[in-house]
Parts: structure tokens; C-alpha cells; sequence
């Protein structure tokens, strides 16, 4: 669909909508409107949905698929780390939601949210996964009942929505008058003078300053790579981080000079 001649779009996204029911949405985006208006677009995602769907595998790049494997894994660590009350707040509501073991009555004990946060184990147990396994999950999810939804850029809309807009604030003019305009004017400027207030000085200091010595940090562990030689230079696990990358060292490091830091934390726990 991108690397065809001629193209039907720019590039291609995927997303997942979770509620009582799931929907998987395919999102085409930098169209030709011309390709668009003379091509068959439902059949032409149904073609591809049918090769990767094909019973011996044959349509799915398994190393590829292990590779997007991977990039989720470490995006799912990054996430533990970098932000990770979206990333549980996110699991904790859905499970609420929707989760059958969260229902009035239920002795479940959680069991689906367990799962939900096991992340790393979910997506270590896909990497065993065969070609026709894949193909099977392709041809239950990405077969019909299946919605195609064309959006095509319009003049006379775009034209009709100024107008409304236009005429609106014509409107809401004439229903306040000049009195009423410059009375909202000035409503609108002592709202903004008020939000620009400084902090007071009081206020301020009142929030203490914490001592930085009682401040923990992320214990993080060091190991240099020189000439392809392994060096722990700190950290409690360096020695342990040295001792794993050197199982590597049979094959070759790379020349250049670098350095691996390691941050123990929950992220590598298994729910």
C-alpha cells in the first residue's frame, strides 16, 4: 500500500480500542485523493489481510515480527521507568472496567489485571510463537466484519464551516451590543491580570527545601568498554553486569569506546 507504484498512501498506523467489546482500527494517512476516488481501498487492505491470513504462514515475517517483539519489550521498561502512572493507572482502570474478575460477585481475584501488568512475560511467551500460529490470530481478527471509512477533503465544507463560524460571532455581537462586548472585554482582561499575579514571596517559602543528602537515588551500575575490554567502574551490580556482557566478549565488542549503565529496579520483576 506504501511501497507500490503508484502508492495509495504515506504511511500506515494501527490502534487498539478497549472497551466492552475490542476494535482494531488500520489508519491510512498522506492519501492521494486521486488514488482514492479510483481505487478499491477495502479490497485492496482485504488482499493484504489475505496474504498475512494464509494457513501455512507463508505471508508473515516471523524475524520481523520477533524484532517488533523486542522494541515493545524495551518500550514497556522505558515506560516503568519514565512514566509509569500512565502506564499502570492505564491497566488498573481498563481491568476495572471491563475485566469480567472485577464484577460484583466475582472470586477471581484479580487474575486479569495480574496478567494485564505481566507485560514482559506476555510478550516473552509471542516470541515462541510459529508462522501459522500468527497467520490463525491475522485470519480471526483481521477478517470481516470489517468497517472502511474514506474521508476526502471538502471545499464547500471547509467554506460552510467559516460561514457558520463567521455568522456566529456576528451573532453573539449583536445579542451583547457594544456595552456588552466591552464588558466582556474587560472581564476577560481581569481574568488574565488575576492568572499573572505573582507567586507571594510567603507562599513560596513556605514549601521546604528537602536536604539532597536524604535524597535516594537510583542506584545505577557502570561498566566501560575500551578496545573491547570490560571495566566495572561502579555500582553494586557492576561486577554482575560485567560477568553477563562478557558471554558477548567470544564474539567480538565493538572497537569504539562506550559505557552500559544498569538500573536495578521493579521493571524487571515478573508480576
Amino acid at each position: 500500500l506504501v511501497e507500490t507504484v503508484p502508492p495509495l498512501c504515506g504511511s500506515i498506523s494501527q490502534g487498539l480500542h478497549e472497551y466492552s467489546v475490542q476494535l482494531i482500527n488500520v489508519t491510512l494517512t498522506s492519501c492521494s485523493v486521486e488514488e482514492l476516488q479510483k481505487r478499491d481501498v477495502t479490497a485492496e487492505m482485504n488482499a493484504v489481510f489475505d496474504t498475512a491470513a494464509a494457513s501455512d504462514g507463508s505471508g508473515i515475517d516471523l524475524e520481523r515480527i520477533k524484532s517488533l517483539i523486542g522494541q515493545q519489550q524495551r518500550k514497556h521498561l522505558s515506560a516503568v521507568e519514565s512514566n509509569p502512572h500512565d502506564l499502570f493507572s492505564g491497566e488498573i482502570i481498563g481491568a476495572f472496567m471491563y475485566a469480567p474478575d472485577f464484577a460484583a460477585g466475582s472470586d477471581a481475584a484479580g487474575n486479569s489485571l495480574k496478567s494485564r501488568l505481566d507485560a514482559p512475560g506476555c510478550l516473552s511467551s509471542l516470541l515462541e510463537w510459529s508462522a501459522a500460529r500468527w497467520a490463525e490470530l491475522c485470519k480471526t481478527y483481521l477478517k470481516k466484519p470489517g468497517v472502511t471509512v474514506v474521508g476526502l477533503p471538502s471545499k464547500s465544507c471547509g467554506e460552510k464551516i467559516q460561514k457558520a463560524d463567521a455568522d456566529r460571532i456576528e451573532a453573539q455581537k449583536s445579542k451583547l451590543g457594544e456595552d456588552g462586548c466591552k464588558k466582556a472585554g474587560d472581564a476577560v482582561a481581569a481574568a488574565e491580570d488575576e492568572n499573572d499575579v505573582e507567586t507571594p514571596e510567603d507562599v513560596a517559602q513556605s514549601f521546604k527545601i528537602p536536604d539532597v543528602s536524604q535524597v535516594s537515588l537510583i542506584d545505577v551500575s557502570t561498566v566501560t568498554v575500551k578496545d573491547g575490554t570490560l571495566q566495572s567502574v561502579h555500582g553494586k551490580d557492576a561486577e554482575k553486569l560485567n560477568k553477563s556482557l562478557s558471554k558477548f566478549a567470544a564474539e567480538g565488542l565493538p572497537r569504539p569506546s562506550f559505557q552500559l549503565d544498569n538500573a536495578t529496579g521493579a521493571q524487571f520483576l515478573k508480576c
